[in-house]
């Protein structure tokens, strides 16, 4: 008997107390019908690239070794400080590392059976999820294997453009998942990574009426999604909601890559001119 899929979507910045009735109703009665892990915690530096890298190894950044959103990247054959954003960045690091970019093996190389990351955020956090290129991958800037994202689009359309909210790209990575990842590809594993409320956070903090009414979207989209997988032909399924990390509204703050940059400049090596 086929065991039941795991389907985990992460809601990139979603901190736990945003999860109530008057924004989040769907989700609130989620984890009233299921379990709730109250007790965990981020890990630090709570960055995206850094906790992705956390959640496919399950260890702290010490022993997966990507410890920050920029990194001195000292294996390359010129080193400096590279963005964890540009996945052709960590390409370069990932060969100068002897081909393994993660210190420790991932859940999908350990899983070793159909899996599928759905990403809608970064290009590099993609590359992480899929160290070794042991998933099937879609990302609006990259894929895995060739043809990936040809079929998905024949399946569901362009994949849209980015956005402030971006919930037309977090529906659309639900959609696929339903419509085509799931019925069509039946894999062991699925992570649905959506860049919301993540980005909107980016550009205009954590509260508001704009804040307010992404919360409610994406919760909206995310039932839908649950609605649906009923008809998916899947049967059971484990469907875990997770965050990689939250924000908060701050008078002030210590600029690491901001740091990192400057070391760089002072021992007179390169150093990305952009990327967070």
């Amino acid at each position: 008997m086929r065991q039941p899929a795991v389907i985990g979507i992460l809601c990139d910045g979603l901190r736990p107390d945003f999860v109530r009735e008057a924004c989040m109703p769907r989700l609130t009665a989620l984890g009233g019908e299921g379990v709730r892990f109250l007790s965990h915690r981020s890990v630090f530096p709570t960055s995206t690239r850094v906790c992705t890298a956390s959640l496919v190894t399950g260890v702290y950044p010490r022993t997966h070794g990507l410890a920050g959103n920029v990194v001195f990247a000292r294996a390359l054959a010129r080193p400096r400080a590279i963005s964890t954003r540009d996945h052709r960045a960590l390409i370069a690091w990932e060969r100068a590392l002897g081909g393994r970019l993660l210190g420790r093996r991932t859940f999908f190389q350990i899983l070793g059976e159909s899996c599928v990351i759905l990403n809608a955020v970064s290009p590099g956090s993609a590359y992480i999820w899929n160290a070794r290129k042991s998933a099937a991958l879609l990302n609006p800037a990259l894929h895995w294997p060739s043809g990936f994202r040809a079929r998905a689009e024949s399946a569901c359309g362009a994949i849209p453009a980015a956005a402030s909210p971006d919930l037309e790209r977090c529906a659309y990575m639900l959609d696929l998942a339903a419509d085509y990842v799931l019925p069509k590809m039946k894999p062991r594993a699925l992570i649905i990574h959506l860049s919301e409320p993540d980005s909107l956070q980016h550009a205009i903090g954590v509260d508001g009426p704009l804040h307010r009414k992404t919360l409610r979207g994406l919760d909206r989209l995310i039932g839908i999604f649950l609605d649906r997988l009923n008809g998916t032909g899947t049967g059971q399924a484990n469907v875990l909601v997770m965050s990689d990390h939250g924000m908060s509204s701050v008078c002030g703050m210590v600029d690491l890559e901001g740091e990192i940059r400057a070391a760089a400049r002072c021992l007179n090596l390169d150093s990305p001119s952009s990327g967070n």
